[in-house]
């Protein structure tokens, strides 16, 4: 009886092993983020940037999303759009390691989203 189950186990494991999330989004992902309602549309436009970034790091990395970058960190990025590095400094939560590591690619979201 044990062998049985087990059986039954293992083979659900596997398949469920294979099955992966839908990675197609067609709609923005700003449309999911809690505090997107208050910002005007050109922060929106830079919000949606620094999202997709994230998310991109994230699959990359295997990561959460919040591990990447918190929900926190990436509004005072969208309030104060930040055009240096040291801009970012001032941020509370994000570590200087991080700023080294993604924040030319942060300052160059908020630019694409300004554009």
């Amino acid at each position: 009886m044990e062998k049985e189950l087990l059986f039954c186990v293992e083979e659900e494991c596997e398949q469920l092993s294979g099955v992966r999330p839908n990675s197609s989004r067609n709609r923005p992902f700003f449309l999911s983020f809690k505090c997107a309602a208050r910002l005007d549309p050109r922060s929106l436009a830079v919000l949606e940037k620094i999202l997709c970034f994230r998310d991109q790091v994230a699959r990359h990395r295997d990561r959460p999303h919040f591990k990447v970058l918190g929900n926190k960190q990436i509004m005072e990025i969208v309030r104060i759009k930040p055009v240096s590095k040291a801009d970012l400094t001032g941020i509370q939560g994000l570590s200087p390691k991080l700023i080294d590591h993604m924040g030319k690619s942060l300052i160059e979201k908020v630019r694409e989203g300004l554009s």
